[in-house]
């Protein structure tokens, strides 16, 4: 089964979950064709990932189906993901694609990796993003449209499963950085109900029925985020608002709330900046011209020419200068799948980050609280 027969995907239940116009929306305005480098390295990290957990490595260098060139982040990120998988110690599968009817019968999409502990009766599911921006697995909506799926295909196998059993639901992010690259959500199945049930109840709206446009930062990774009233409408009015002028004292609950409301507004503008950059961007490479924009790659980094690494080592040498990298060691996190937890506990540490302000989501309280 491929992803587009289904109309509700997991990879956006974050966004027909909060916005039950967007089926309609994105199938109307789907994803404009151009250069969208995160998300092509994603989907070839996953095609490696696949291709490494099944006994077929593949060298730095080669291409991955969709065109992008394997390297050694690429690599790095791979054993990291895959060394969490095996950690779970059982019977793994990767890229598995399944139907989840009991949210929507056109609900259905590719679990990245999940496997289930019939002895300690655990359901695990794992998802690999290669992106910069950091992912939370709490209350993360595809990740719960994942374990439904899973479910789904063991009970057809099985039958229904109607004992309390584990939850864990993993969000490997090597590229996340400032952030831990393995993310996970503890739960039970019991924690999950209401859950599973607002799915059911989203998916139905945004499928069969005519869903309300709402604007919010889910928006930035919408398809039709420039064709969108709802997102339009949102960004003008904060655009006239911000032009009000008038000085105020605050109090710090005061400063707490409208710092909450700014970040909000900044994302609804960003996606609607988003949107109609790529607008544009589509637009000049089909050849429309205005004044005020151009599209243009600029310089990329600096790097060495093919084939003469061995060269310039040579002569630096011979200048009395080494360029060469010194032999390192893999990340910590790399190594958990090759050394014992214990013997890693002597050699590793946890930095300090640097103090700054952060914010907490509005379920962090549940969060601390919905384990299992």
């Amino acid at each position: 089964m491929a992803d587009s027969q289904f109309t509700a995907r997991p990879s956006a239940a974050g966004m027909w979950v909060r916005c039950g116009g967007y089926v309609s929306m994105s199938t109307r305005y789907p994803e404009l064709p151009g250069d969208n480098e995160v998300r092509e390295e994603g989907i070839g990290a996953h095609w490696l990932a696949y291709e490494t957990g099944n006994g077929r490595p593949q060298p730095n260098g080669v291409l991955t189906p969709n065109g992008v060139e394997i390297d050694d982040e690429m690599q790095s990120a791979v054993r990291e993901y895959l060394a969490v998988l095996r950690g779970w110690g059982v019977q793994v599968y990767l890229e598995h694609t399944v139907a989840i009817p009991s949210i929507h019968p056109q609900c259905g999409g590719t679990i990245d990796a999940w496997g289930w502990d019939p002895i300690n009766r655990i359901l695990y599911v794992g998802d690999l993003k290669y992106g910069y921006n950091p992912v939370d697995p709490f209350e993360n909506w595809q990740l719960l449209c994942y374990v439904r799926g899973a479910l789904d295909f063991l009970q057809a196998l099985h039958g229904q499963f109607t004992e309390h059993f584990k939850v864990r639901m993993y969000i490997v992010q090597p590229r996340g950085y400032g952030h831990d690259v393995v993310k996970v959500w503890r739960t039970t199945s019991d924690n999950l109900y209401g859950y599973m049930h607002t799915l059911k109840q989203a998916a139905k709206v945004a499928i069969e029925g005519n869903g309300e446009l709402t604007a919010g930062d889910h928006c930035y990774y919408c398809s039709a985020r420039n064709n969108c009233p709802a997102l339009q409408k949102a960004a003008l009015q904060l655009i006239d608002v911000s032009t009000d002028q008038h000085s105020l004292e605050l109090t710090n609950d005061q400063a707490a709330a409208e710092l909450r409301r700014i970040d909000r507004a900044i994302k609804v503008l960003e996606s609607r900046q988003s949107g109609l950059e790529s607008q544009l961007e589509h637009a000049i490479g089909e050849g429309y011209v205005h004044p005020n924009f151009e599209r243009s790659g600029g310089k990329g980094k600096l790097d060495w020419r093919e084939g003469v690494h061995a060269q310039v080592a040579a002569l630096a040498s011979l200048l009395g200068k080494e360029v060469k990298k010194p032999i390192a060691l893999i990340t910590p996190t790399q190594a958990k799948g090759l050394l014992s937890d214990e013997l890693l506990a002597n050699y590793t540490q946890h930095k300090p980050g640097k103090l700054k302000l952060r914010r907490l989501a509005d379920n962090h309280a549940d969060k601390m609280f919905n384990q299992e």
